[in-house]
């Protein structure tokens, strides 16, 4: 009786260790992902909308001094992008452009507008008439200093003088195209500008990059908006 339950004893075992390889096997037999298979890859960001609309600048100052620089589509909608009619915008003033940014709500007192920050404009088709810029692109906040950049003897910027540049902190040396605020003497600073493509046509140029400055600081400026960014209406 004892053997015969030695037996059993046994039996169950082998009967135990049978189910757990058949539940291996079951496993083991799963499909696996065909190693070819080519990742998919990643999702770059929706590019930027571009908008077609003409560039118009109030004729005159308003009460609070503002002459606003305006996009203006069809259907008498037009978006703010000044409040300034800076000589930046003059070049493409009642001309047709496109132009791409983002859309925000202006903290405090302000037009009752839609206002738009202008990330990159440019013509719509090439102008007719003598600009100072093709296209205007990015704003730009940039420590380093202005410094005057002296020409090689025997060449034709030579004969110019000196020239006030900003040179970056990492390196790049901006050519100064226009500036909507006295540019200050040589001497470490922040500045907010923009960087612009200029018509070798309308004016003598020089290489590097070109820049137009908005605004100059100290070199510990760190700039706050409260402007809240707003899908567009368009």
């Amino acid at each position: 009786m004892t053997a015969s339950l030695a037996l059993v004893l046994m039996r169950g075992g082998c009967i135990a260790i049978v189910f757990h390889l058949a539940a291996c096997a079951t496993t083991s037999t799963q499909p696996s992902p065909p190693e070819d298979r080519v990742p998919e890859p990643p999702k770059s960001p929706a590019a930027a909308a571009e908008h077609r609309a003409v560039v118009r600048i109030a004729a005159t100052p308003g009460g609070k001094k503002e002459q606003p620089v305006w996009l203006e589509f069809d259907g008498d909608e037009r978006w703010v992008i000044d409040y300034r009619a800076r000589e930046l915008w003059r070049g493409f003033e009642d001309a047709a452009v496109t132009v791409t940014g983002t859309c925000y709500q202006p903290y405090g007192q302000a037009l009752l507008a839609t206002h738009f920050k202008v990330e990159r404009l440019k013509f719509a088709a090439p102008p007719t008439t003598s600009v100072p810029f093709f296209a205007i692109g990015p704003e730009i906040l940039v420590r380093g200093s202005f410094q005057f950049d002296v020409a090689p003897a025997g060449s034709k910027a030579a004969d110019d003088g000196p020239r006030l540049v900003f040179r970056a902190d990492e390196g790049t040396s901006f050519s100064i195209a226009g500036s909507a605020v006295p540019t200050p003497p040589p001497g470490a600073a922040a500045i907010n500008a923009r960087s612009v493509e200029l018509n070798p046509a309308y004016a003598a140029t020089t290489g590097g990059p070109h820049i137009w400055i908005l605004s100059v600081h100290d070199v510990e400026y760190v700039p706050e908006t409260r402007d809240v960014p707003r899908p567009c209406p368009r």
